[in-house]
């Protein structure tokens, strides 16, 4: 952060948000505005990481490691994830459990730098428990280290989206890519 005393009318850009000394509530919108509104091409990356033929709706599988061979294998299978990231994914859960509550699970891998950044979405027809808790909802995601800070901001509106918006109900009443993708975007612009 840098203070200057400089007089407002010459920091005419988009990248500065001008306050006052004590904040007043116009300020304070106009800082969540500028900090946690998605950005147009935040939403575009959106579509980038949640990606159509990665969303697997309504399956029937039974345990944990049915749903990560399952994930990985198909990631595999598009060339965005190699044996070593598949491996990763494992080696990330057994160390440490990826279920988050609220029937929610995203597994990752430990070690990732992949060339294009993916998170694949699963629903199950029946709750699976993980670890300790019931998961129905799995986003197994490999982040490219280019977009860490995109995803940082993406992650925790899909947090919010999931357990404060009560996102997984959504997701599991309407288990599509189009609905899940217009429902987390518009949860994003609240």
């Amino acid at each position: 952060m840098v203070l200057t005393t400089v007089p407002i009318e010459q920091l005419a850009s988009d990248k500065i948000t001008p306050i006052h000394h004590l904040l007043d509530d116009g300020e304070l919108a106009a800082i969540e505005r500028r900090f946690f509104a998605p950005q147009d091409d935040l939403r575009g990356e959106i579509a980038e990481f949640f990606r159509r033929d990665c969303f697997y709706a309504g399956k029937t599988l039974t345990s944990r490691d049915d749903i990560l061979m399952f994930l990985t294998g198909e990631l595999r299978a598009k060339g965005l994830m190699d044996a070593a990231k598949q491996a990763s994914v494992f080696e990330r859960e057994k160390a440490s459990p990826t279920e988050i509550g609220h029937l929610v699970a995203i597994p990752h891998p430990i070690y990732a730098d992949p060339v294009r950044s993916t998170i694949a979405v699963l629903t199950l027809e029946k709750p699976v428990v993980w670890e300790a808790q019931r998961v129905q909802v799995v986003f197994l995601i490999s982040i490219a280290k280019t977009q860490l800070l995109h995803w940082q901001t993406i992650f925790l509106k899909l947090f919010d989206y999931l357990v404060k918006q009560d996102g997984v109900r959504e997701i599991l009443r309407h288990p599509t890519y189009d609905d899940f993708l217009q429902s987390f975007t518009q949860a994003m612009e609240k």
